[in-house]
């Protein structure tokens, strides 16, 4: 598991994330980052937690962001606050930015978070920097109290994903991977 102070870098994004306090540091009750995104990079699907709200401050830059179908830019200074099963994305289009990522509770955030970025470095991701439908059959119901996509219907999606799980293992594919080896954390001066 992550340590406070590690940092992984997703090299198709280029969203850089450092662990602030991890889910043994809080006893579970949350999990939080920074991250750092680069302009231009992937805009992640559209998707929700379903038990977990997150809340987000931006510390530098401008982010795009849309929530329960609305959109918004948000700036430095600005914080956003997601509810549990709302739907929403956010990336970058214009400047670098840094926002500090509240998630509570932690639940298996933290996991989730090394498996995608783990799968990243392991080119296991599109050049969108979305995972490929086999690995998703997998992964996805394994975080699925963490992360849902928004379409199609969780029904839908559950079915797909079980006519194609066999397939994934058959195919060498598990539901977690092992994180990417952690960066060099960003000086703070």
């Amino acid at each position: 598991m992550a340590a406070r102070g590690d940092t992984y870098e997703n090299p198709v994004t280029g969203q850089r994330l450092t662990f602030l306090a991890t889910t043994a540091d809080t006893g579970g009750a949350a999990l939080e980052v920074e991250t750092a995104y680069r302009p231009g990079g992937a805009r992640p699907p559209l998707h929700f937690h379903p038990s977990q709200q997150e809340d987000f401050e931006v510390l530098e830059g401008a982010v795009e962001a849309v929530v329960d179908g609305e959109r918004r830019t948000l700036q430095a200074g600005d914080v956003l606050t997601v509810p549990a099963g709302t739907p929403h994305a956010m990336w970058c289009e214009a400047a670098p930015a840094r926002l500090r990522w509240r998630t509570a509770p932690a639940l298996e955030t933290e996991a989730f978070f090394e498996t995608i970025w783990g799968l990243a470095a392991a080119g296991r991701m599109t050049s969108r920097g979305v995972l490929r439908l086999s690995q998703m059959a997998l992964t996805g119901p394994e975080f699925k109290d963490e992360f849902r996509l928004a379409k199609p219907a969780w029904l839908t999606q559950m079915a797909i994903f079980t006519m194609l799980g066999p397939v994934a293992r058959l195919q060498g594919l598990s539901a977690r991977h092992a994180p990417p080896p952690a960066a060099a954390a960003p000086r703070v001066d």
